[in-house]
């Protein structure tokens, strides 16, 4: 009897220590609550998204060295440039279409599935549809040098263009205003 006790608590804690994953490292237990961030709302594509790319939580764990306070105090173009680095895993300095996947998908991997709710896949597979749909559209709008990646100036310029078209449209509705 002491021999088959010793032998789970070994396994459970062999098994504590394996769970391992971008999210949960170094053998972290995964969290054990619902946990949710920002989630894109169908935007043009990822770059037109500032709460996406603002999204201090999602960075504070994708960077895993930066703090809350840290967050807090940097400019919005750093946290974007950090948004771009942190998911750029094979630091080429450009984002690939799975690159641009993951870092949306992020949104989704930490929802706890209720047991009291219908455990239906469809809508994670309607997500996922949407998540590619909007890196397609990221690409096609953001590459524009037709490689597949979007690089860390593409990014910016289209961050610029994302800022402009914004004045512009607050330019137009205050010259429409009434006096």
């Amino acid at each position: 009897m002491k021999l088959e006790a010793c032998l789970i608590l070994m396994l459970n804690a062999i098994s504590s220590g394996m769970r391992r994953g971008p999210h949960h490292p170094h053998g972290q237990i995964p969290v054990d609550h619902k946990h949710h961030h920002y989630q894109p709302r169908g935007s043009e594509s990822l770059t037109a998204d500032s709460d996406l790319l603002h999204d201090t939580k999602h960075l504070e764990e994708d960077s895993q060295v930066l703090s809350e306070e840290m967050l807090s105090k940097m400019t919005p173009e750093e946290m974007e440039f950090h948004y771009f680095s942190v998911h750029d895993f094979d630091r080429n300095s450009m984002l690939d279409g799975l690159e641009l996947l993951k870092a949306v998908y992020h949104t989704m991997e930490h929802e706890v599935l209720d047991a009291d709710e219908d455990s239906s896949i469809e809508p994670i597979a309607n997500s996922i549809e949407m998540y590619v749909s909007l890196v397609d559209r990221t690409l096609k709008s953001d590459d524009t040098n037709n490689d597949g990646y979007v690089s860390y100036a593409e990014y910016r310029a289209a961050r610029a263009r994302k800022d402009k078209r914004r004045a512009a449209r607050q330019s137009a509705a205050s010259a429409n205003a009434p006096a």
